[in-house]
Parts: C-alpha cells; structure tokens; sequence
C-alpha cells in the first residue's frame, strides 16, 4: 500500500511539473467567407484559404482547432493551395487584379515565405501540386503549365497548351503518385511525362461524354479514373483511348486515388463510406465506413486523410474560431507608440486612440467613398487619408477633427503611397508620378514618370531625395526652401544598388536606402561612404544613429545592426515574435523601444535591447483593439473578450475557466503601466 501512494504521489509531482502554464491565445478568423480548405498529408493541419476580400491562408491543428499561423496577406484572390509530401511545405497561387501570375513556397513550421516566382499580368496562376519526392512544384496557367525547382523557385520547363495548343485556364494539376507522370486538366486533359517532358496523351474532346471534376493517375499513366456528372465515376485507358463508366449507384464520390502499385483503386464518397476496387477490371474487393477506417491495419498505407476529408471539413465548419471574427481593418501608429489610427473597408471613418488609455479621442468622418490608406504623423496630431478611388488626399487636424486640406489628384495619378515630412509640412504622394505638395495644398513638384521612383524627407525638412531620371544607382538631392525645391548634389550608389525606398536618419548624418532585389545601403552624408547591408523590406535607424533595425523582404524576423567606425555596420540581434512577413518597423524618440507592425497588422512593441516583446497590439475592427503581453495578460474592451482564450497542454480550457483566467489578467491601462515602469527600471 505504500508502494503504491509513492507512486501516486510520484506520478501526481510529475504531472505538476510537466503542466503548462495557461497560454492565451487571441483567435483570429478570416476577415470575410473561406473560399476552400486543405488537409496536410499527416492529417495534423487543416488550411482555410480567405475569400478575394480575405487574401490570407490559416494553418489550424485539426485536433484542437487551435489557430497556429496566419500566412501574409496577398494581394489578390488566392486560386490554389498544396502541401508537400513531408508537410514541411505549402505552395499558393493568385490569379486576377493587379498582381501578375505568381506562386509563392512557405515554410510551414515559421510561415517564412521562401520565394516568389512571377509570371506575367496576362497569365494568372490557377493550380498548384509539389511532386510526391518534393523535387519540383507544377503550377497551371492561362493556357500552359509550368514545371519549377522547389528549392530555388526557378522555371524547368514550360508543357504548352492542353489540346493542340487549345488549353483554357489550367484549372487542375496533378502528379501521378511515382512523380513521373503530370495531369493537367485545362479545355481538355493531357498527361505529361514529366521525365522526358512530352505529353503522352491528350484527351480527344468529340469523344468526351462529361468532364472529369476531380482525378486520379496510376503510376504508370495507363489509367486515369475521374469523377463525372452526375456522380459518377469514369475509368479512361490512356493506351487504348477507352471509357467506362462505374459506380451508378454510389453516393456522391469526392475522392479516388490508386494504390502505388497500380493493383487497387480507392473511392470515398461525402457520406463517409468508401471502397476498395482491383484494378483493372475494376472489382469491388472491400467496402468500409469512416469510423471503421482506423481499425483496418491492411489500409495504413493510403492517405486515411483524405478520405476523411469531408468529415473532417463538417465539423471544422462548425468551429467558432473559422468564422467571420475580423473585419479587414487598415492601421497606422505614431512613432512614439501612443496613438493609432484605424479604419474597416465597411465606412469612411477613421478612429484615432490612445493606446495608452485604451481610448478613443477622435472620429473623422472623412469624404472619400473608398479609403485605400492612412498614415497618422509622426508627433500623432494630423492624419492623411488617401482614396485611389476619389482620386482625393485628406489631411485632417485630430485634436479637431476638422479637415486642414483636400488635395485633388489628376485623372492620370495613380498614388499607391503616403509620405509626411516630421514637422507635417510636407505631403509625398509615389505611384506612377511623383508628386509633393505642401501642407497648404500649393503643389510644388512632379517628377516624371520613372518605375520604382523613391522618395525620402530629411528628418528637418530641409532635404528631399529621389532616385535620378534613368540612373537606378543614383540619388538627386533638393534643397527645400519654404514650398519650393532647388537642386543639390547627386550621391552615386553602388551599382548593383537599385532602391525601393529612401529615409534619413533623425540627426541626418545616413541617407537610408532600401533594396528591393538587391541590397540595402546606408550613405553617410558626411564623408560619402556606403556599407551595405542586405535585402530587406524595411530598413530604420535609431534616433542617436547608433544602430539599425531590418525586416521584412519574405522574412518573419527583426534584424539589429550596430555601427562602429573600425568595422561599419554588423548585425548583432535577430528578432523572433511575428508570424507574418514585417512591413513597417520604427524606433521610440528615446531610443528605448522598437515598434514592428506584420502584414496581418499585427504590432509588437520590443525591449529590443533585451530582445524581448513588451506588448502585442492585435486591431480587432475599428471599433475594438486587444493589447496582450507574453506573459497573459491583457487590455481589451468588454466587446472583444470575447477573443481571448487561454490554452494548456494544448487544449482550451472550458469556458468557466476561461471566464476566470480573463477576469484575473484584464488590466485597464496596461501598456502605459508597462512603459512607464520599463522607463523607470531603465533609468
């Protein structure tokens, strides 16, 4: 008996140590309706993939339902998802709008994007499918589809057209189950013999009774099995051009696939039931029911996942965490980390709040129909909102709410970003022209068009710098002087410099350059020296100029540089916190802070230093905003508890406990009790 209470005791210690503390979680849905989803080949993940309005693929643990990452918003409707065969991959394509064909490759365990590859505005990407051996990535085009190494996103091979060169918008790529052979499904079907990279058979359309929904490939392209209308089944022998069509009395097949060795062809059908049929007289062998499926060992080998797909997909439907929580809300912050400006596509409001207080201190109502960004300046006393559609500029004083100017664009301006000079006298409209105006309204400047034309203010508003007509690898400084601007000097880049962005730093000793595809530059104004620094999609310095933050450009993470006058510019901190690829990064005035915002609007507030988050800032809607710490605790208002949730040993605890763990960590007026006591420890 004493035994047995040291091990219960045992046990019971045990258990006590290995419990995890409760984690909150904010669980953040799709903005608007889930187009489609996709279950990873292990059965451990699901991915809902967001409406055209939505743009952004989630990655939940279909156990727990728990939301584990969200993937960067993209700039168009996604058409296509696939996970590779290890689950360690996920490849998206997007087709329509302003974003040209493009395929992108993730790493599903950090959410970094790995590359991009790009086609053309006229040939948008439909469909996506990884090769079983995870060697090469098949994307379907307009009318042709494409074979790309994974590893370096690069293009193989172009298979052209579908039917005598009539493919129509490739709707559906597949490999057979060896990765020899490739289905593509466009006006017609035609399999590739990716080896050899010739097409070995072409689907005769005078001869097509219906067409095939989805399908399946033997290994050794003989046959082809597709689901037809009305629900049933077609069996095509690619070597003697044949069909015939099987299972007339089944119930709604959504799933075929044949086994490796080509002996058997399986069928799931929405109800849950599915069978076993030797090939190739197509013989039904074995008939079973998804909750029989686990039990029957001989199986083990098929991906079980898919055929429970579709009862998978019912309940993950029925989950809370999938439905329309968000509304698509566009954010912008001050520098100092105290005021934010938000706005849902839904109105022409703009709220303005101090996040400190949790409070709202100012609602412009503004006059533009559709509003396409907001930039709040730097001191957080006026506001821009720009309207691609009014083709308008507002600029709004806060404390008032009164509109200061309305700048009326021309018809041909197309102005896709917002520039405000520190001091707020002057308004820099990028897109096709350049365009700067003062805070008066009175238009000083335009540059002619240039692509990939930069701008950047000095930090007293004294200087202006561009990138030079027709020279990528050289800037243009201008003098401003009251509303006007006089030509300075010229500063040479490297030449393998081509700048997507230009600031200066606070005591406008660096001139920063950021690269697109090449890498970034920091000028020192004084003695003209560069040093270069890396690709990356946003680049800021502090406010003493002692040091440099990074991110972005694919990337998840922040990187720190330092700068000493033996060694120049070293990086010397990487950031881990974001889920999502940085888009703006800025230091506090007193160099004490660093704020990071995500592509899925999400901002960080880093002890960076210590390399420690402070706070998490997650925008619910324009009316609802939760502040979060690592630690649990939290500031929301009442309307957008609902959201959070704490978790242990990765379960969610019921709503009892949740309810008692809300009421224990809400703290009004969290973040400045935070900074302020951070400042006070600091100094």
């Amino acid at each position: 008996m004493k035994v047995v209470q040291i091990i219960i005791f045992y046990f019971l210690m045990t258990m006590s140590v290995f419990a995890q503390e409760a984690e909150l979680i904010l669980q953040r849905g799709h903005s608007q309706y889930i187009s489609f989803f996709r279950v990873s080949p292990s059965g451990e993940h699901i991915i809902s993939v967001g409406s055209w309005m939505d743009k952004t693929i989630k990655l939940w643990e279909r156990e727990t339902g728990k939301l584990l990452r969200t993937f960067g918003k993209h700039q168009v409707a996604i058409t296509d998802v696939a996970f590779s065969e290890d689950g360690k991959y996920l490849a998206s394509t997007t087709a329509y709008g302003t974003e040209t064909g493009a395929v992108r490759v993730w790493e599903i365990a950090t959410g970094k994007m790995l590359w991009l590859y790009e086609n053309s505005l006229t040939n948008p990407a439909y469909s996506v499918a990884f090769s079983p051996d995870g060697k090469y990535l098949a994307y379907g085009g307009e009318t042709d589809s494409y074979l790309l190494n994974v590893k370096t996103g690069k293009k193989l091979h172009t298979f052209k057209g579908g039917y005598d060169n009539l493919g129509s918008q490739i709707k559906d790529v597949q490999f057979s189950s060896n990765g020899k052979y490739l289905l593509t499904k466009g006006l017609a079907m035609t399999l590739w013999d990716v080896d050899v990279q010739k097409n070995v058979w072409k689907e005769d359309l005078d001869k097509r009774p219906a067409y095939l929904k989805k399908t399946a490939i033997s290994s050794d392209g003989r046959y082809i099995a597709g689901i037809a209308y009305p629900d049933l089944v077609q069996l095509i022998d690619t070597k003697t051009n044949q069909r015939k069509v099987y299972f007339k009395d089944s119930l709604q097949v959504n799933f075929l696939q044949f086994s490796k060795d080509n002996r058997f062809l399986f069928s799931g059908d929405k109800v849950g039931e599915f069978r076993v049929w030797k090939m190739p007289e197509v013989k039904l062998v074995k008939q079973l029911y998804a909750h029989d499926f686990k039990d029957d060992k001989k199986l083990l080998a098929l991906k079980e996942v898919e055929l429970r797909n579709e009862i998978i997909l019912r309940q993950l439907k029925k989950k809370k965490e999938v439905k329309n929580y968000l509304s698509d809300v566009l954010v912008s912050i001050s520098s100092d980390g105290r005021y934010m400006a938000s706005h849902n596509h839904t109105k022409s409001l703009v709220k303005i709040w101090d996040i400190f207080q949790h409070k709202n201190i100012a609602t412009v109502n503004s006059n533009v129909k559709k509003i396409t960004q907001i930039k709040i300046s730097e001191n957080g006393q006026d506001l821009l909102i720009l309207s691609q559609k009014d083709q308008k500029i507002e600029l709004w004083n806060i404390a008032t709410e009164q509109l200061v100017k309305n700048i009326q664009l021309d018809k041909e301006d197309y102005i896709s970003q917002l520039k405000l000079s520190n001091d707020n006298e002057y308004i820099v409209g990028l897109g096709e022209k350049c365009k700067i105006w003062h805070r008066s309204g009175k238009h000083m400047k335009t540059f002619k068009y240039q692509p990939n034309r930069v701008v950047g203010l000095s930090a007293d508003s004294k200087y202006l710098a561009t990138t030079a007509q027709d020279q990528k690898n050289v800037v243009q400084l201008y003098k401003i002087k009251g509303k006007k601007l006089k030509s300075d000097k010229k500063l040479d880049l490297p030449v393998y410099t081509i700048p997507a962005d230009l600031s200066f730093s606070a005591d406008n000793q660096w001139l920063m350059v950021r690269g697109g595809q090449s890498s970034s530059v920091l000028y020192d104004l004084r003695d003209e020296q560069t040093s270069s620094i890396g690709a990356f999609g946003d680049l800021v310095m502090s406010r003493d100029g002692k040091y440099a933050a990074t991110g972005g450009k694919g990337s998840n993470n922040i990187f720190i540089w330092q700068h000493s006058t033996d060694e120049g510019w070293q990086q010397i901190k990487e950031l881990e916190g974001h889920n999502n690829e940085i888009a703006e990064l800025n230091f506090t005035p007193n160099n004490q802070y660093l704020l990071s915002q995500s592509s899925d609007q999400i901002v960080n507030i880093w002890d960076w230093k210590a390399s420690d988050i402070i706070v998490t800032i997650h925008p619910i809607d324009i009316d609802n905003y939760v502040i979060t710490t690592p630690k649990g605790r939290f500031d929301a208002p009442k309307k957008a508890h609902q959201y959070i949730r704490y978790w242990q040993n990765n379960r969610q605890l019921n709503q009892s406990k949740n309810a008692d763990l809300r009421k224990k960590h809400h703290q009004k007026g969290l973040l400045e009790m935070i900074l302020n006591s951070e400042s006070s420890e600091a100094n």
